[in-house]
């Protein structure tokens, strides 16, 4: 049920995208507690981003998951995925944006059915 969406402008060679992503599953799934089999990653390249006025290699993070967040899970989160991204990717932790969201289970479909 936890989402973990990165999109960044940094090229990442096909054999680092899967590993990265594996890392990244294993810590929404540690972080929030929820089981990693309901874990879903995803990484996507963009051709353009800007943060603070200019185009240097940024990320933006999305964490969508069902029921709220706790302010020490995106606290230890934020700075375990900023770390993982600065060292796999190169990108400063100054120039990634994280945004989480919780969604009530019945909001969030899954084999057929919602966790509602």
């Amino acid at each position: 049920m936890p989402l973990i969406a990165i999109r960044t402008t940094v090229e990442l060679a096909d054999s680092n995208r899967v590993p990265l992503l594996q890392e990244c599953s294993k810590l929404v799934a540690q972080h929030t507690g929820k089981p990693e089999a309901y874990v879903m990653t995803l990484l996507e390249r963009v051709s353009a981003m800007t943060m603070g006025g200019t185009a240097a290699p940024a990320c933006f993070v999305e964490v969508r998951g069902v029921g709220a967040f706790s302010g020490k899970q995106t606290a230890s989160l934020s700075q375990a995925v900023c770390e993982l991204l600065a060292e796999r990717l190169g990108v400063s932790s100054r120039r990634i944006y994280l945004n989480f969201t919780g969604f009530d289970g019945s909001m969030w479909g899954f084999d057929g059915s919602t966790f509602g």
